[in-house]
């Protein structure tokens, strides 16, 4: 029999003997001993280096030729002290390791008594760092499992604002304990750590953008150089190279150590961050909590305890994490189905008319949209079927179907698809915000409130006996104001001003972070994980806000004159032949977004006209150029995804975007050159190189509304829009066009007349299952009327049929231009003729309609409009 007790103590590590009385579990402790053991590092100095690496890419290895390797340290005192390193040769194996490259660099200064001990951590910054970490020898075997993205994953990017710069391929790297030498006493050894200077900059600029931010201009490649050949550069000016590549890492720490002055100034954070967004996170929490007001309760959280066992140290350790309170999980599906995102649509497809054309911006939407925002009153959500209740300054979601009046130009109703983002009919189902149903009862929309929540404001208290309960102001009111005036103490344009406009850009995407489905590669497992919530994640703020500013965008686009022409809406602005003073502004949405920004900005006004123009391109939704510009004013330039190639210099962008659209062609493709991803880096262990890859031209309009009234102008197809019906027709159309457009451009009017008839025939005639394929409107009403002179039907008769023989017919046809054989005329009889019913005629089979009656003038179509 087994004796359990002697079993754990065997495993415990415990001997027992069989002269002492027999203990029980209670005789051994519960956890074993700590191991105390660890390697210390060398001393309390610490060092900040820049580095960088120049290379040239191996077409044979399909790997990167390193050719140096620079660092820049800053010692204690500020003083710089430049490096540069070479390998023994371009071959991978005389690569240096991260250990050896650091030893080169720092035991110089040793002996020249620069510093007067090893240091015992050390801070490496670089600009863009997977272009440059993965040159030493060892950093796939050593390093890489240990070199995260922020929140340990990368972004994949689609269907996204702008660019988040959280979730892009760069990396910040955890703490690496590093042994240089174990010979001396103490041991050399050393905390490592990898900044990625990219993710701290406000708007992630370059590093000539840095450069020129610090007095320090990244310096230029003389020709006959460039920075394709830097073998060349190195070989024929060896100085110029040194002089060019120190710079570059110098750039770098000397950015980072300017940031972590203003952090430790103007934040009183001792270290540099990891990005800007996690700053704006700390400093919205920061300003919750000295209001006053508990971040938990605001946000509608709770810190949830928990021991969770660490085999590696043989000991509990305390996890705490922020859950959502149950009021809050119980209805955050609502607000996690209303956020949407920006409203991005375009109206006009072609060359517009010249006249003055205006782009103009809500001031600050997202930041201003978040002053909208108070308190919460979680515990009090309570259901509501009355659309009356989503009026006025309410925090609402609910699933709502609706209808608007046909005279309504710019329905406000979102509809997500899948594939193809924001639709905004005139009828169908919408899960929407508050201020969005405000505004469609507004324009005249019949709504029914499927299922919907009104989340109260939280009420306090007052002195006042009149008026004993008052709303409380914004959340976020104390976090603009410290970002309003510490930019405003700043000059305009400085690293203190972008930072500060950065930090409070930020919080908005922090607040939306993982609530919708987004994958990201992380580097330390290999796999493709969820993108995590933020820390201030808050399903029930993002859907407000995101509702908010396009309710705001779609009042005063509906409040235009009834002669206006809107181009384009882009997320926060609109492209109209308005001017400022003729915009309606008075609105109860728009007053209320100019109140928020009377306290953001005192004296400002909502709306800013960013560019002027003459003339534009409308090509589709984010994709506007500049036809004709308006003398001294920023011209409008989207190119809708498309990078023009590296030999095209950026003031030529717009030109050359407009001929590629005048001059596209159907299945057109675009050699793009890009970065190979972080995920195929990590899997295939790769140095960075550039991948070439061939991608389809797509500028074709994306129906997203339903194009209306056909003309010409400069030479190009010009076309207004109109909302579409409801979504199954603008599905339907939107897949039947992608299909179409593999073999067409919407570039005339003949190509205008083809699509139309190309449509016809998939909604006439394939329901019917008649063959179409490659056929036009008139190839397939030539078979029906074959098989109808064959059987006497549609007002044919015998002596009909027997008026022409059966290679006459065919013969008259193919003089027509339709493909008809003898064979056809003869076989027509044994087809049936389907139960069609002709509504209208393209102008295809008009013409065969011509062809026809004055040969059989019999011959009539079923209920058909002649």
């Amino acid at each position: 029999m087994f004796d359990m007790n002697a079993l754990l103590a065997n495993a415990a590590g415990v001997t027992q003997s069989d002269s002492r009385p027999t203990k029980t579990l209670d005789s051994f402790p519960l956890l074993p001993q700590k191991s105390k053991k660890r390697l210390d590092v060398s001393s309390q100095l610490h060092l900040d280096i820049g580095f960088d690496t120049e290379y040239v890419y191996n077409p044979q290895t399909k790997q990167n030729d390193i050719l140096s390797y620079q660092s820049y340290v800053v010692l204690p005192d500020g003083t710089g002290v430049p490096g540069i390193l070479y390998p023994a040769s371009a071959h991978k194996k005389d690569r240096l390791s991260l250990k050896n490259f650091l030893a080169k660099t720092l035991t110089p200064l040793l002996k020249n008594e620069q510093i007067n001990e090893w240091p015992g951590s050390i801070t490496l910054y670089a600009h863009f760092l997977r272009a440059d970490v993965a040159s030493f020898s060892d950093f796939w075997s050593d390093h890489k499992i240990l070199l995260k993205g922020i929140r340990s994953t990368v972004s994949s990017f689609k269907n996204r604002y702008g660019i988040d710069f959280d979730e892009v391929e760069n990396r910040r790297e955890k703490n690496s304990l590093i042994t240089f030498d174990k010979r001396t006493s103490p041991p050399r050894c050393s905390n490592v750590t990898f900044i990625d200077t990219l993710l701290i900059t406000p708007g992630g600029m370059g590093l000539s953008e840095c450069g020129e931010l610090l007095g320090l201009p990244k310096l230029t490649i003389p020709a006959p150089y460039s920075i394709s050949d830097m073998r060349h550069y190195l070989k024929g000016d060896r100085r110029g190279f040194e002089a060019y590549a120190l710079r570059d890492a110098e750039i770098a720490v000397r950015y980072a150590l300017q940031v972590k002055s203003f952090c430790a100034e103007s934040l009183m954070i001792t270290r540099v961050p990891a990005t800007i967004g996690g700053i704006g996170v700390s400093r919205f929490l920061k300003t919750i909590n000295e209001s006053g007001i508990s971040s938990e309760i605001c946000m509608g959280t709770r810190t949830v305890t928990k021991q969770c066992w660490n085999p590696e140290t043989q000991g509990f350790r305390t996890v705490k994490t922020r859950q959502s309170i149950p009021a809050r999980e119980l209805y955050e599906t609502f607000p996690i189905n209303c956020y949407h995102g920006g409203r991005n649509e375009c109206y006009m497809m072609g060359i517009t008319p010249e006249r003055e054309w205006y782009d103009y911006d809500l001031a600050g939407a997202y930041t201003t949209g978040l002053l909208d925002i108070l308190q919460p009153d979680y515990d009090n959500i309570f259901h509501s079927r009355n659309p009356e209740d989503y009026c006025g300054h309410v925090m609402g979601f609910a699933l709502v179907s609706f209808q608007f009046p046909d005279s309504v130009r710019f329905p406000c109703l979102p509809v997500r698809t899948e594939q193809f983002g924001l639709f905004f009919p005139l009828a169908g189902e919408s899960w929407a915000t508050a201020p969005e149903i405000a505004l469609a009862l507004s324009l005249g929309a019949e709504i029914t409130i499927q299922q919907g929540i009104i989340v109260p404001w939280h009420l306090y208290e007052s002195g006042d006996v009149t008026n004993s309960r008052e709303q409380e102001c914004s959340v976020f009111l104390p976090f603009v104001q410290q970002v309003r005036e510490n930019r405003n103490r700043h000059a305009k344009g400085s690293l203190e001003e972008k930072f500060w406009k950065e930090i409070g850009n930020s919080l908005y995407g922090k607040l939306a972070q993982g609530l919708h489905a987004k994958t990201a590669f992380d580097t330390a497992r290999g796999l493709n994980s969820p993108l995590p919530p933020s820390s201030v994640t808050q399903p029930f703020f993002a859907a407000h806000v995101t509702g908010f500013v396009r309710a705001v965008v779609g009042e005063l686009m509906n409040a235009l004159p009834p002669n206006a022409i809107v181009v384009s809406v882009t997320t926060d602005g609109f492209l109209t032949d308005v001017s400022l003073e003729n915009i309606d502004m008075s609105g109860p949405l728009s007053s209320r977004f100019q109140a928020l920004c009377d306290i953001a900005d005192p004296g400002s006004s909502m709306l800013t006209c960013k560019h002027q123009v003459r003339q534009l391109v409308a090509m589709k939704t984010r994709g506007q150029l500049t036809y004709k510009e308006s003398e001294g004013f920023p011209i409008v330039h989207a190119r809708a995804g498309v990078k023009p190639p590296a030999d095209i210099p950026r003031d030529d962008y717009n030109r050359y975007m407009v001929n590629l659209y005048m001059n596209r062609a159907p299945g057109q493709k675009l050699r793009r050159g890009s970065l190979i991803s972080t995920r195929d880096m990590w899997l295939n262990e790769s140095d960075l190189v550039a991948v070439e890859s061939e991608i389809r031209l797509n500028l074709e309009f994306d129906f997203k509304r339903q194009l209306i009234t056909p003309t010409m102008n400069e030479g190009h197809l010009l076309m207004h829009s109109r909302p579409w019906d409801d979504m199954s027709k603008a599905l339907k159309q939107r897949q039947l066009f992608d299909d179409w457009r593999q073999t067409h451009a919407l570039k005339d009017e003949a190509d205008w007349d083809d699509w139309c008839d190309f449509l016809y025939c998939r909604n006439v005639y394939t329901p019917l299952k008649l063959k179409v394929g490659q056929n036009r409107s008139d190839d397939v009403l030539v078979r029906l009327f074959l098989r109808a002179l064959a059987q006497h039907q549609w007002g044919l008769t015998p002596d009909d049929k027997k008026r022409q023989t059966s290679t006459e017919v065919a013969a008259w046809l193919v003089a027509a231009g339709y493909s008809v054989t003898a064979c056809d005329v003869k076989n027509a009889g044994r087809a049936k003729l389907p139960p069609i019913i002709f509504g209208s005629l393209t102008s295809r089979m008009n013409r065969l309609m011509d062809l026809i009656k004055p040969v059989y003038p019999g011959f009539a179509l079923p209920s058909a409009v002649l």
